[in-house]
């Protein structure tokens, strides 16, 4: 899924949850690795790797079947998005999210704790052919690309840096438990109410716009038309309810949940959270907090989670933990400015390659 690890919200933006790999220096004997394009019908061995890949760097599992049938069915994923095949499982995956017509993708690679050496570094540069073809198809003289680990994943973390990525920032996982009654907090002229089920065209087109308008000048962010965001949220099964606010009258935040943690926690998810900047200092985003983890309370979860930017300048974790939540794990974002050379095709690429991508240089296995 694109949490934290789908892009982690704050109060002006979100970001989702690509959590990348674990490159072991050694490993044992097996057959050679195999790569082809990746498929929908792939999501149990997906799951598989990225469950491998947690317990090595958590200790636990941090990834939920929803979790993997969200990411492969967002219609931004590029069809060139790969798996490699090993013995029995998949040993590596290498995943790309374009940003509509933008500059910008989200990319995420993973490998089995027991993975070839060098498959790392050849998932990576894999990437970097996808977002080069990419970037040219869109006219795009540089592709930035973000990718995310988990703080206690050095060895993906010094991999992302030999591939030419540097720290961008990074996030928190926050949590409040529901175990007591949520109180409510209404400022003075703020209103909260939350969406119809499902929310109407128009309650969307307001979503989108706040969206735009709210989280455009935070890290990660990139606009898209309403039809393409429309689309994406639609594409994902695990939809929650969604809240406005006004204050004096006016239109001034949103709030969009999610169920992609009930099957692996539990627990409610705040997808995005934003306030437009001329309602900031209200206690718009305090109102919407508190009415969403009532509404979860009422379904039965035990616990409300969500992701900020510990280097947002809004005071977002502040805020968060003014309503309850702490933090609870710790996430790097990495990003890569990547040139994109020669002349763009007229289009991006519309279907798998016919062919997988060469991984010819990836090692083979060797014993510790």
């Amino acid at each position: 899924m694109r949490r934290i690890l789908s892009p982690c919200p704050r109060p002006e933006t979100g970001w989702t949850r690509r959590c990348g790999p674990r490159h072991a220096p050694g490993v044992t004997a097996a057959a050679p690795a195999r790569p082809r394009p990746l498929r929908p019908d792939d999501a149990d061995a997906v799951l598989a790797l990225l469950t491998a890949r947690d317990v090595a760097v958590l200790g636990r599992a941090d990834t939920s079947a929803q979790d993997v049938r969200v990411d492969l069915a967002d219609p931004d994923l590029d069809p060139r998005s790969c798996v490699v095949e090993g013995e029995g499982r998949l040993e590596g995956m290498a995943r790309v999210w374009f940003d509509a017509a933008t500059g910008h993708a989200d990319v995420d690679v993973a490998v089995h704790p027991d993975a070839p050496q060098g498959l790392l570094a050849a998932l990576l540069a894999h990437v970097d052919e996808v977002a080069r073809d990419g970037g040219g198809a869109r006219g795009c003289a540089e592709m930035v690309l973000d990718h995310h680990a988990y703080e206690a994943d050095r060895p993906l973390q010094d991999a992302l840096r030999a591939a030419g990525y540097e720290p961008a920032t990074s996030f928190s996982r926050m949590r409040r438990e529901l175990d007591r009654p949520v109180e409510r907090v209404r400022p003075e002229g703020v209103v909260v109410r939350r969406a119809q089920d499902p929310p109407t065209d128009e309650e969307l087109r307001l979503a989108h716009a706040l969206h735009q308008a709210s989280f455009a000048d935070h890290f990660g962010f990139a606009p898209r038309s309403y039809e393409d965001w429309r689309a994406a949220w639609q594409a994902r099964d695990d939809r929650g309810p969604v809240w406005f606010a006004q204050v004096d009258g006016r239109d001034a935040g949103f709030l969009q949940e999610t169920e992609e943690l009930v099957e692996e926690l539990d627990a409610g998810y705040v997808l995005r959270l934003g306030v437009l900047r001329a309602a900031r200092g209200r206690g718009v985003a305090r109102a919407l907090l508190t009415e969403s983890f009532r509404g979860m309370q009422r379904r039965g979860r035990v616990a409300a989670v969500l992701h900020v930017d510990v280097a947002n300048s809004t005071g977002a974790l502040a805020l968060y933990e003014s309503v309850g939540m702490r933090p609870v794990l710790s996430v790097q974002a990495w990003r890569r400015v990547l040139a994109v050379p020669g002349r763009a095709p007229d289009r991006a690429p519309d279907r798998a390659p016919d062919r997988a991508p060469d991984l010819s240089e990836a090692g083979s296995r060797v014993q510790p």
